[in-house]
């Protein structure tokens, strides 16, 4: 068995689709269109987490005051690299950026929204579809 085909690396920074669920009954959200509420995450073996935790060390290395907190909302911000058009927020709909994203997460509303982003990074079995063995 080669190993290295097991790359957990590559299927991160491919990304996995995430459909959300009400934080209140756990059923899969979907849209005024009918169609899932989604976020593309990432796993936490991604280049571009990685390259996050990396910037923040550097900042608080140069004085930069970052609570926990704000650690968190932007590792998770990074992890999501995207979501479907049918998301939207405060009756406006909201396209995707990484500001937008950390705007969600910080919102005391909507911070049920890391709590389904953060294990399903973590967990790399969701990346498995990722992993190219030929």
């Amino acid at each position: 068995m080669d190993l290295a085909k097991l790359d957990v690396r590559a299927a991160a920074d491919d990304g996995a689709s995430l459909h959300l669920r009400s934080p209140f009954t756990n059923e899969p959200l979907t849209g005024e269109d009918g169609k899932a509420v989604t976020i593309r995450v990432l796993g936490r073996d991604s280049a571009r987490v990685e390259e996050k935790r990396q910037e923040i060390e550097r900042r608080k290395a140069k004085g930069e005051q970052i609570t926990d907190k704000e650690q968190g909302i932007e590792l998770l911000a990074v992890v999501m690299a995207g979501w479907s058009d049918n998301l939207g927020f405060d009756g406006e709909p909201l396209p995707f950026s990484f500001k937008n994203a950390v705007r969600l997460l910080s919102d005391p509303r909507t911070e049920w929204i890391g709590e389904q982003v953060a294990p399903f990074s973590l967990a790399r079995r969701n990346f498995v579809g990722n992993v190219r063995t030929g």
